[in-house]
């Protein structure tokens, strides 16, 4: 359900975020990106970051809107990505002084997925090679002794 507060956000980069916090201080924004990392519970609230593909920034939200996040992104996994509706704050009076964003809304616009990444067959020739000069290394230094 979209509130009239929601009709002043406007959507922004991380980069202009961070470029110029003042002049976005304790606005609506609209902020898109991917859920990387851990949802990290706080009391009715999580903690939890979105990265644009240039940055990451702190995303505040009480635990039912972020119920919706179903994949965070890590190591072959690609995140949900969101959609994040909410408060900018440059240095958040409730948090320490940290920059973050305080959720009102979420919406997942993609769902996350898996993304296994193949090994370099070239990097495993190179271990092999190495690992045999390394015992060859090894038994020569044990037969000068």
């Amino acid at each position: 359900m979209l509130t009239v507060w929601a009709f002043a956000a406007r959507e922004y980069s991380s980069g202009a975020l961070l470029n110029l916090p003042r002049e976005y201080d304790n606005i609506p924004v609209l902020y898109r990106g991917e859920v990387i990392g851990d949802i990290m519970p706080r009391g009715e609230n999580v903690w939890f970051n979105v990265s644009d593909g240039g940055h990451a920034i702190g995303i505040f939200a009480p635990r039912e809107l972020a119920a919706k996040i179903r994949v965070a992104g890590r190591y072959q996994q690609t995140g949900d990505t969101v959609e994040i509706l909410g408060e900018f704050h440059r240095a958040c009076a409730k948090h320490g002084g940290d920059l973050d964003i305080h959720a009102t809304e979420i919406t997942v616009l993609n769902p996350g997925f898996a993304a296994p990444q193949a090994v370099d067959k070239n990097k495993i020739i190179l271990a092999g090679v190495l690992s045999g000069l390394a015992l060859v290394l090894y038994f020569w230094h044990r037969r000068l002794k």
